[in-house]
């Protein structure tokens, strides 16, 4: 049943044909001296301080002389704490009927699970070989009906079939499936899963980033027409660069505020190798001769005031956005509005929706969208769901496929207009996969 590499060893063909089904004690004791051996040489490797020590556990299994009576059901259940706390209360569900029939609840062990769903073919419904996948969401449900499938009689069936296996010499048996079509059933089933995913639509969390900026008051000009504006903020000397090219987990020299501060770094730094990576190593440079020491400057930095809310001290940066609405207006045209977590929660204070759906105005509100928020497109054939991850400031809207699991990677990233154009509909998908129209 534990074909785990903590219960395997590597050994001659021929020693493991003559032991066949034995445990190594059951082949050996006939050859005390040769078992005395094998315990010494097991009792030197679990001494062993290099990299070839063998595990306590696995050498307890190895000496074991016999097999512990409760071993086929550790293998069939799950004792872990938060499994017997979820069985006592599924048991409890049971009809109210004598206590001689109560609900019997199984907690299958997942290496067991993983083992059944990889005998039966299960494996590759999502992916390419043998191994599952856990890219997509939908392996939890491939999960579950392994299982389901896992009854009580399963260790004594699997516990043949491993017999066989490691027999050549036993005749063919083969690991009975559930039912016969259970691979294409699944199949099948996968293909119609929507994935649920919570939608974020409650105002908290931090409405505003941690670091506070000063206002220099100084404006930038970028030829956009967007605010933008100098800030300041202190940071150690250790993370000036002295590029743009070098620039981007640093500031650069000349973007110190005080001049003759950024001449005096600037001098130590050439004086210390050019590197202000390593220029600090053995000391800081000080205002004049026995003067304080410069560990930490002024640094201007950009900033878009649109982007910045009022802190106690200062200005910091605005924390996630939590929704967006999209307007249609009379000549067809598309705009949007982003809301921050901070403007979101100034609207409820102010006792009004945190979603603006401009009643009065001759615009249509199409729809608001939040983290998590589902999608389909009318234009586009294969009819797949979307599920909002990301929404930018400038109103660029990130998707991933309802089922993709991967963190990281690429999004489709579409403009507003171009949800317009692709006839985008907001759905709502319950916890159990029904598709609804969602009602903004």
């Amino acid at each position: 049943l534990d074909d785990s590499y903590g219960n395997r060893t590597l050994c001659r063909k021929d020693v493991s044909s003559r032991k066949g089904n034995q445990m190594p004690y059951e082949f050996f004791r006939g050859n005390p001296g040769q078992w005395a051996a094998i315990v010494d040489r097991i009792s030197g490797k679990q001494a062993a301080r290099d990299g070839s020590r063998m595990p306590a556990g696995k050498a307890r299994r190895f000496l074991s002389v016999s097999i512990p009576d409760d071993f086929a059901s550790r293998q069939f259940n799950d004792t872990s704490h938060t499994a017997r706390e979820i069985v006592t209360c599924l048991e409890k569900l049971r009809p109210n009927q004598c206590p001689a029939s109560p609900v019997r609840v199984h907690a299958a062990s997942g290496q067991l699970a993983a083992r059944m769903r990889r005998l039966w073919g299960l494996n590759n419904i999502l992916g390419q070989g043998s191994e599952k996948t856990r890219a997509d969401h939908r392996h939890h449900a491939i999960d579950a009906l392994a299982v389901a499938c896992c009854h009580p009689r399963i260790p004594q069936c699997l516990s043949r079939f491993w017999q066989v296996e490691c027999d050549p010499g036993t005749r063919q048996h083969r690991l009975p499936l559930p039912w016969k079509s259970i691979r294409s059933d699944a199949e099948r089933a996968v293909k119609d899963i929507a994935v649920s995913h919570r939608v974020r639509r409650k105002v908290s969390g931090p409405l505003h980033k941690e670091t506070v900026y000063g206002d220099s008051g100084k404006a930038v000009g970028d030829g956009s027409g967007t605010n933008i504006r100098y800030f300041v903020r202190r940071r150690p000397v250790e993370n000036l660069r002295n590029s743009d090219a070098e620039r981007l987990n640093g500031f650069r020299i000349m973007d110190i505020v005080d001049s003759r501060v950024r001449d005096l770094v600037r001098t130590w730094i050439g004086n210390h190798g050019g590197d202000p990576r390593t220029a600090f190593t053995n000391g800081y440079p000080t205002h004049g001769k026995g003067g304080p020491e410069i560990r930490k400057v002024r640094l201007h930095v950009k900033r878009q005031v649109d982007l910045m809310a009022r802190a106690s001290t200062g200005y910091a940066e605005l924390g996630n956005n939590h929704h967006i609405a999209i307007y249609r207006l009379p000549n067809g045209k598309v705009e949007f509005e982003v809301v921050s977590l901070l403007e979101a929660s100034r609207r409820l204070r102010r006792g009004k929706s945190a979603v603006d759906r401009r009643d009065g105005d001759r615009v249509e509100f199409v729809m608001s969208l939040s983290i998590n928020d589902a999608l389909v497109f009318s234009s586009i054939e294969d009819n797949n769901i979307w599920i909002v991850k990301k929404i930018s400031s400038n109103g660029q809207i990130y998707l991933r496929l309802h089922n993709d699991a991967n963190k990281v990677g690429k999004f489709w990233a579409p403009s507003v207009r171009t949800f317009a154009e692709k006839g985008a509909k907001k759905i709502s998908v319950d916890p159990i996969g029904r598709i609804r129209p969602a009602n903004d």
